[in-house]
């Protein structure tokens, strides 16, 4: 789901509610930032072992400046 919506959606072009409308609400969000987890592994403890978010930061307009997925392993 996340190829398809990078590959097919022009996020660039998009304001900050265009995105959340897209996507629902955020895992975070702020008037530069809007952040979504896409996985969370935590193996067999509380601490997580894996993430992977979709990053998307504003321009000062609330555009869409980039995209960027982020994963961190333990």
């Amino acid at each position: 789901m996340l190829k398809d919506l990078l590959d097919n959606y022009k996020l660039k072009s998009m304001s900050q509610s265009q995105v959340f409308n897209l996507l629902g609400e955020p895992d975070y969000s702020s008037d530069s930032a809007i952040t979504y987890k896409i996985v969370e592994d935590y193996g067999s403890d509380t601490d997580p072992v894996y993430t992977k978010t979709l990053d998307i930061t504003l321009n000062k307009d609330k555009t869409v400046q980039s995209i960027d997925v982020q994963e961190w392993r333990k």
